[in-house]
C-alpha cells in the first residue's frame, strides 16, 4: 500500500498478514504501518470499513465501525516502560503426509539473550523499532515440504508483545 499524507501526518509502510490472501471467519488479521504525526493530535476518529463485492453488483458492508483515534494511538505509543526481560517461544512444525503435524522445536528462550544476538542491543530496551538479522543453514537432515515457524515473545508481565509466523518450503 502506498503512503498517505494528510495535514496531521503521514502513514507509510502499511502491511498486513491478509493482503492478497483468502481469509477465513475467525482469523485474526494484523495491519502494520508507520504514522508520523506533523502536529499534536487532540481528537480524531478512525473509520474502519470492510466490504465484500457480492455477485459483481453490490458492495456489502461487513463491518462499519468508528473508533476514538486518540485511544488507539495512546494504546500503541503511550507507555514509556522498558522491556526488562522476557521469554521467546519458538515452535517449528511440519505437516507429514497431510494428516500428521510433527513438532520439531517447541522451546522457550531468554528474550533478552535472543535480542542481543539479533540486534546487538541489551535489555532493558525502550519500546520502539529494532532491526535485526538472523541467518542459519537448513540442515540436510530436514524432510522436504512445508515447515511452519512461529515465534512469540512475552514480556515480564506475560503479555504477548510479538508474534511472527512464516511458512517455508524446503526442497531436496
Amino acid at each position: 500500500m502506498q503512503a498517505t499524507s494528510h495535514d496531521f501526518g503521514e502513514i507509510t509502510n502499511v502491511t498486513s498478514n491478509t493482503f492478497g490472501k483468502t481469509v477465513k471467519p475467525g482469523q485474526n488479521y494484523i495491519i502494520r504501518g508507520i504514522i508520523k504525526l506533523k502536529k499534536e493530535l487532540k481528537w480524531g476518529t478512525l473509520h474502519q470499513t470492510m466490504t465484500h463485492q457480492f455477485k459483481n453488483i453490490i458492495n456489502l458492508a461487513i463491518e462499519d465501525a468508528k473508533y476514538n483515534l486518540c485511544d488507539i494511538i495512546s494504546s500503541l505509543t503511550a507507555t514509556e516502560k522498558k522491556l526488562q526481560w522476557g521469554i521467546l517461544h519458538i515452535i517449528i512444525t511440519h505437516q507429514f503426509k497431510n494428516y500428521l503435524n510433527l513438532t520439531f522445536v517447541d522451546a522457550k528462550y531468554n528474550l533478552c539473550d535472543m535480542i542481543v544476538s539479533l540486534t546487538n542491543e541489551y535489555c532493558p530496551l525502550k519500546l520502539g523499532i529494532y532491526h535485526g538479522k538472523f541467518e542459519d543453514t537448513i540442515p540436510s537432515l530436514d524432510w522436504p515440504g512445508k515447515f511452519h515457524f512461529k515465534a512469540i515473545a512475552y514480556n515480564e508481565n506475560s503479555d504477548e508483545i510479538y508474534c511472527g509466523m512464516i511458512e517455508v518450503d524446503i526442497e531436496k
